[in-house]
């Protein structure tokens, strides 16, 4: 371990002390934590400058301290602490019984699987994960937009843990959730992978993916995606691999949101919004807002979602799969278009197909049912009345 720490030193003193030379042996020697002679046989090899050695002792020091903090023994108890003490919504909070119930049953066992929670923006993925969290132990929150690569989850993962921007590797991190094993208790790791437009954003998945298969067996890992589609990078291992759908709420979930928030809909209007925009949260409160602030009209605001919902079907690029959503609401599974390409995409593969789904919001495709489907029940009124625009010249098929 110290021999990894030693060059990040080293850099350190050289940045502090410009004319120091640090021969190499010091750095070929196997040293341990907590070792007595360590200052002494630096010393020697440092010579006699005073100012040279009260520099090394500095950072040395700072160092050191540091890295005794990062070690097994010392972060469980802290760990064990850790809590999420509240979502988003706090008080404001809708209880969803059936995605609570799948969640609690993934927190509460010895998976030998990671947890990927998805669905469409705004259906409120992060806020049931964070509120069914409340209370349990040693849960911590990771944060993830662009990080470079595993080490750098493992750094922030880390540093969430101790407070310190020390990068460890990933058995450092795995020492620590054995020690937590060993007290009796298994920690949770909560990947809340936002909303992020890089062209590195498959990467990044693809890491988060590697150091949740890596950590099975050491801790229980929720990876909860933004973007809808995102999903598509996963599905590659199904042993170790669970999915937990996030849907827009059902109506009796829909009327409480509305209640708790002030809403004052007659049922005849509140039938009005469900059955033809849907009841995803996010939609709910920028319609309240709307009508309160800027006093849209409740038939001007759903006509504006429904008007937004058509131009995401008009862009979607592979028509076919719409005129079949069209004829099978309910979702059409990718076997269907039996290898049938259109523009050069083989609609038959969900991953080919990503691409068309990344330009525009009008499908997802449920990993865990194996079918595309529309993304919100707007889509679905949307589609009702749109008829899609299909070349039959850009048919072929996969040979």
């Amino acid at each position: 371990m110290f021999r990894r720490i030693f060059p990040k030193l080293t850099n350190h003193l050289k940045r502090s002390t410009p004319l120091l030379r640090l021969p190499k042996k010091l750095f070929s020697t196997e040293l341990k934590a907590g070792d007595s002679t360590t200052f002494k046989e630096a010393s020697v090899y440092l010579g006699s400058s005073l100012l040279t050695g009260l520099a090394f002792y500095a950072v040395w020091k700072e160092f050191t301290k540091d890295v005794s903090e990062l070690l097994p023994e010392s972060i469980p108890p802290a760990l064990e602490k850790a809590r999420v003490t509240s979502s988003h919504s706090k008080a404001k909070y809708v209880s969803r019984p059936g995605l609570e119930a799948k969640i609690n049953n993934f927190l509460d066992s010895n998976s030998t699987s990671y947890c990927v929670v998805y669905g469409a923006k705004g259906v409120g993925k992060s806020e049931v994960v964070d509120h069914t969290a409340i209370g349990k132990r040693a849960v911590v929150k990771v944060p993830v937009t662009t990080i470079g690569t595993r080490d750098d989850l493992v750094a922030l993962i880390m540093s969430k843990l101790t407070g310190k921007k020390i990068s460890l590797d990933i058995d450092k991190l795995i020492d620590v959730l054995k020690k937590c094993k060993t007290d009796g208790f298994v920690p949770t790791i909560i990947f809340d992978v936002e909303r992020a437009y890089s062209p590195d954003r498959p990467l990044v998945l693809q890491d988060v993916r590697s150091l949740a298969k890596a950590l099975i067996g050491y801790c229980r890992c929720i990876i909860v995606l933004s973007e809808a589609n995102a999903v598509l990078e996963f599905g590659k291992d199904d042993d170790r691999e669970e999915f937990i759908f996030v849907d827009e709420m059902t109506e009796l979930e829909a009327r409480e949101f509305l209640k708790v928030r002030g809403a004052t809909f007659s049922d005849e209007e509140m039938r009005y919004i469900f059955d033809t925009i849907g009841t995803s949260p996010v939609t709910l409160i920028d319609l309240m807002s709307k009508i309160s602030v800027y006093q849209k009209t409740l038939k001007d605001y759903v006509d504006a979602v429904l008007g937004g919902a058509h131009q995401d079907l008009l862009a979607f690029p592979l028509q076919p799969i719409l005129q079949a959503l069209k004829e099978h609401p309910e979702g059409v599974s990718p076997d269907y278009f039996n290898k049938q390409k259109y523009e050069g995409i083989d609609m038959s593969n969900p991953g080919a197909v990503g691409s068309a789904m990344k330009t525009s919001n009008a499908i997802i495709y449920r990993i865990e049912l194996r079918k595309y489907q529309l993304m919100s029940a707007a889509h679905k009124t949307a589609l009702k009345t749109y008829t899609p625009i299909i070349n039959n010249n850009s048919f072929s098929t996969t040979k």
